[in-house]
């Protein structure tokens, strides 16, 4: 098969619901289907990085990048993770059956679950800690946002009228509003006190593929299937560029800290590193080729200080840690929780030019 469309076949199996799907006519294991990273998250205070497969999350602590925690718990796979402000807790959504999917709260310190909420009927594709820590959001294909009380473990409102597809859930500065961008082409914001929709607007005519919002939730970064990557103030809710590069349709967002820069990833097996302040591409990250195989990424994420980028496989199931500014790729990460690489030989090969992080 060629390796194109290979890779569709795979991110069809590993896509929200469809390994449960499949598994559910087979009467196989979905975990034999979800070989993938498809969420990658640091913590706030920059010491741990979290990043899933299957059905479960491991934990590393940035200092040595050993793993600290493997937490287990949801029925199928982990679609989405979220830290707390604080550092001190995690938040998960999955793929249960088709009619539970779950939200749960994690101590990675004790490898402890805290909380399960439920609620959702259907996969949990995103959940996003508010700012101050007191709230988390979560999205599903039930096409509804739920907000909990993150320290009672109870549902406080569900907002109804969603889009059955969410590629990107955040809230704003204030912790007042949450703002969900649909593959329906969709930017809204909801007041997660009242559930009143404040506004909604048409963010581009063609289906999208791809979003991130930046950490203050004041611009977005939508992309769509003309491999193009639009900008967005949210304040004002008007286009404010658009990033042109990518030869097949960009499948990950990731804003930098400071909101000056976004890092892509797309079909085209690229990680395009962008300059917002004149719209254009400042680097290429280096590919990564293996037995024929150019890496797919489905899941990025920047370091709160900015210095480092992760990003997660599909076929490898590996997290890659790079140098933000160079590309040059500094670790990787086996995120295989039963314990072996399938390529061992790639992993951490000796840097002569630069520390061993």
């Amino acid at each position: 098969m060629h390796r194109s469309n290979r890779r569709e076949l795979l991110r069809t199996l590993c896509g929200a619901g469809g390994a449960t799907a499949l598994s559910a006519l087979l009467h196989t294991p979905a975990s034999a289907y979800n070989a993938a990273v498809a969420a990658v998250a640091w913590s706030p205070d920059g010491r741990y990085l979290a990043a899933d497969l299957d059905a479960a999350i491991r934990v590393w602590e940035v200092s040595t990048w050993e793993p600290v925690a493997t937490l287990s718990g949801h029925a199928f796979r982990v679609n989405s993770v979220s830290w707390s402000p604080d550092s001190k807790l995690l938040a998960s959504g999955g793929s249960g059956n088709p009619f539970n999917g779950t939200v749960r709260v994690w101590e990675p310190g004790t490898g402890k679950q805290t909380r399960a909420l439920k609620g959702h009927r259907g996969d949990v594709s995103a959940v996003a800690w508010s700012p101050n820590g007191k709230q988390i959001a979560s999205s599903a294909q039930d096409q509804t946002i739920r907000i909990w009380d993150a320290r009672a473990g109870r549902l406080k409102r569900t907002l109804r009228g969603l889009p059955r597809s969410v590629t990107a859930l955040a809230w704003d500065r204030t912790g007042t509003v949450v703002y969900v961008v649909g593959a329906d082409r969709t930017v809204r914001a909801w007041n997660a006190g009242s559930g009143k929709c404040l506004w909604l607007f048409w963010a581009s005519n063609r289906q999208v593929t791809a979003a991130g919002i930046n950490a203050d939730g004041r611009k977005a970064a939508i992309a769509d299937v003309s491999n193009n990557v639009l900008l967005w103030d949210l304040d004002d809710r008007r286009q404010v560029g658009v990033l042109r590069g990518h030869s097949e349709q960009v499948d990950e967002i990731s804003w930098s800290p400071d909101g000056q820069s976004v890092v892509t990833a797309g079909g085209d097996d690229t990680i395009r590193l962008w300059d917002l302040s004149t719209l254009k591409v400042k680097r290429v990250f280096p590919r990564v080729a293996l037995l024929d195989e150019e890496e797919t990424v489905t899941s990025l994420a920047w370091s709160p200080d900015g210095r480092l980028i992760a990003s997660g496989e599909l076929e490898f199931v590996h997290v890659r840690i790079r140098d933000a500014t160079t590309g040059r790729q500094l670790r990787v990460l086996d995120a295989d929780l039963q314990g072996g690489s399938r390529y061992p030989w790639v992993l951490n090969p000796p840097q002569a030019d630069g520390p061993n992080w």
